[in-house]
């Protein structure tokens, strides 16, 4: 075994990142194939791989000089369906499952999300725009105006100037036809236990036009004609992914309450009339909440495995497990370590995963028994730079037990230290850490990650527990964090930061207007401020409301309220350099909302600085151009080192 000698973190480490990302398996579970991204300064590459189980190498299938990605064998194992950009737009292409050359299956509108063969493998559902426009006077392109009647209008980057449609292409001609009306949006679909049927996620009435909440139902498909749209039970909440079993079995993870995005996301299989709730009395939610920029995002998993199982992610307490759950409710966690799995898939009896055990990039794992065996070396860039976290728990003011995790500059002397909060609120921080906290710990600052109350995998009670209140129990957390850090030695007093992205921004503001004096420099990026503003200017401003305010909280009735909620009310008494970063396409937190703060402070002389980020939108520090990623770290370790 090669031993790696350590070295400091690199800012161009960025530039050798790979992630494996999206796995489909043959049904004998003998062929698995997978997604590799790679980075480039002025982007990103996705390329197809395939492993050899026996002597588990790893050979390419396509070159990596375009992105390749969300893979699926056909059903008899032949043909491998990708999306892919190659031509420009991303579109379904299709290429011999041992290699060869791939031919583009169909031409639809726009970017494709999603593309699924039948179960005869004769024709493709695919999820593309409409081709018909919502609201633009003229071309789409370049719009005369834009007649709006919707709040939901925009998606965290843009317009949304067309719904998504389900298409259903014929693998053999190519000719696709819409299936879905171009009045509303399909979340997800999948095909039933034959090529006759569809099952979809879509609000058709859009809740009045102002909050869609997906619900499940299934399209009979007959000729040419229009299909009758069939409605499942109605669940209380978002549904938010659909599979059906081979023999026409349907699964669902759904919210459990309406405008609940701080709720556990249940499993449900559909039982005769009705939807069967599976794993409640576990409290904890079947989706992806831990997260990094080392660990690939994406779509909650679900996916059956025969019949009588599903495999999916269960968040709990900072891990992501990989999880079987047969319909009789029995729930069976394949690894136990320090994971944090993305996706799964399974063949022929075996089961394979995506996943970051502690602080390592994610690998592709077969899962024999309790043991993970890794089977890609996708991690290997990282290896020289890899640092472990320790776990502990403390108490707040509260009594309140709060798990986090530390990266300490110096394993027996107290140091400058940082605070990184995580978004949400209701994400969660997790084993594997960032790239930036190794950038600060390799600078000599110790890094304290926490989970403070909202933060999701610990049942309702504690996520929901903010809810109306941001910033109050959970930025006294905060606080009380920062006092046992430099208490117990840890911490150097008066040398504290903190930083956060999103919601992190949001609360990075918060503690430095409402708790003066208690840090001595703070990073916030792309924060909210101002829940007035937010109210119309964000992409999703009423909907937060609801949870930041209160679930009946309107504008101008509760207006005091929302000041309350707002950052922006106490920034002025807050004397602590504190740094901006911006990306200039954020509609989920809106330019106007760091615009504000940095007003507020620089008309007062407070040291402050504020760096926009053109064309990048709400998550750039997970998936923005690879140069803007590595200038965003590097000012986030010369602000610290600087201002600690």
């Amino acid at each position: 075994m090669t031993v790696t000698t350590r070295r400091p973190f690199a800012l161009d480490d960025i530039l050798r990142q790979e992630m494996v990302q999206s796995i489909t398996v043959s049904s004998d579970g003998t062929q698995v194939v997978y997604a590799l991204r790679t980075t480039e300064l002025s982007g990103y590459r996705t390329s197809l791989w395939t492993i050899d189980l026996e002597t588990a190498a790893s050979s390419r299938l396509t070159d990596g000089r375009s992105s390749d990605m969300a893979p699926e064998l056909s059903p008899d194992d032949t043909q491998l369906l990708f999306l892919s950009d190659r031509g420009g737009s991303v579109q379904p292409w299709a290429a011999p499952a041992a290699g060869g050359e791939a031919t583009q299956v169909a031409e639809l509108p726009g970017d494709v999300r999603l593309a699924r063969w039948s179960p005869s493998g004769e024709q493709l559902l695919v999820i593309a725009l409409s081709g018909e426009s919502r609201f633009c006077a003229s071309d789409p392109q370049g719009p005369v105006a834009r007649h709006i009647t919707d709040i939901t209008y925009r998606s965290g980057v843009g317009f949304r100037d067309e719904f998504a449609s389900v298409w259903v292409v014929d693998a053999r001609t190519s000719a696709a036809r819409r299936v879905t009306r171009p009045d509303h949006e399909v979340f997800d679909a999948t095909w039933g236990a034959d090529d006759s049927t569809i099952f979809m996620l879509a609000d058709l009435d859009r809740s009045l036009g102002q909050h869609e909440v997906p619900q499940a139902h299934r399209l009979v498909l007959s000729g040419d004609q229009p299909p009758a749209y069939e409605p499942l039970p109605r669940l209380g909440g978002d549904v938010v992914r659909v599979a059906v079993s081979p023999s026409g079995r349907v699964a669902v993870l759904a919210y459990e309450h309406a405008n609940s995005s701080w709720s556990n996301v249940g499993l449900f299989v559909l039982d005769a009339d009705r939807f069967q709730r599976l794993g409640e009395s576990l409290d904890r939610s079947f989706q992806k909440l831990s997260y990094s920029d080392i660990v690939d995002g994406g779509e909650p998993v679900l996916k059956w495995q025969g019949d009588d199982a599903v495999l999916v992610t269960l968040s709990s307490e900072g891990r992501n497990y990989p999880c079987r759950v047969t319909t009789a409710g029995v729930v069976e966690l394949l690894a136990d370590s320090d994971i944090v799995a993305t996706d799964l898939a399974s063949g022929g009896g075996r089961v394979f995963t995506v996943a970051n055990i502690g602080g390592s990039a994610g690998e592709l794992y077969h899962v024999d028994g309790k043991n993970l065996v890794q089977l890609t070396s996708a991690s290997e860039w990282m290896r020289p730079i890899q640092r472990e976290a320790e776990e502990f728990r403390f108490r707040s003011t509260s009594g309140a037990e709060i798990q986090a995790w530390v990266l300490r500059a110096s394993p027996d002397a107290a140091s400058s230290t940082v605070l990184h909060l995580h978004g949400g609120p209701h994400a969660c921080h997790g084993p594997t850490p960032w790239l930036e906290m190794l950038a600060l710990v390799d600078a000599g600052i110790t890094v304290i990650y926490p989970n403070f109350k909202g933060s999701g995998g610990y049942g309702d009670g504690y996520s929901g527990s903010v809810n109306g209140q941001w910033g109050l129990a959970d930025g006294q957390e905060v606080v009380d964090l920062a006092d046992w850090a430099a208490t117990s030695g840890l911490a150097e007093p008066g040398r504290i930061g903190v930083m956060g992205c999103s919601y992190g921004g949001f609360m990075t503001t918060w503690l430095l207007g409402h708790h003066p004096g208690v840090f001595a420099a703070g990073i916030s990026e792309n924060p909210v401020t101002d829940m007035i503003g937010l109210y119309g200017e964000g992409d999703q401003g009423t909907a937060t409301s609801k949870l930041s305010v209160g679930p009946d909280a309107r504008l101008p009735e509760d207006l005091p309220k929302f000041l309350e909620r707002s950052p922006f009310v106490q920034l002025h008494r807050n004397e602590s350099p504190l740094l901006f970063l911006q990306a200039d396409l954020d509609l989920r937190s809106p330019a106007g909302q760091t615009e504000l703060a940095f007003a507020i402070l620089r008309t007062r002389d407070v040291p402050c600085e504020m760096v926009r980020y053109p064309d990048e939108g709400h998550m750039m520090l997970l998936d923005g151009r690879p140069d803007r990623r590595i200038d965003r770290i590097g000012r986030i370790t010369r602000w610290f080192t600087e201002h600690l």
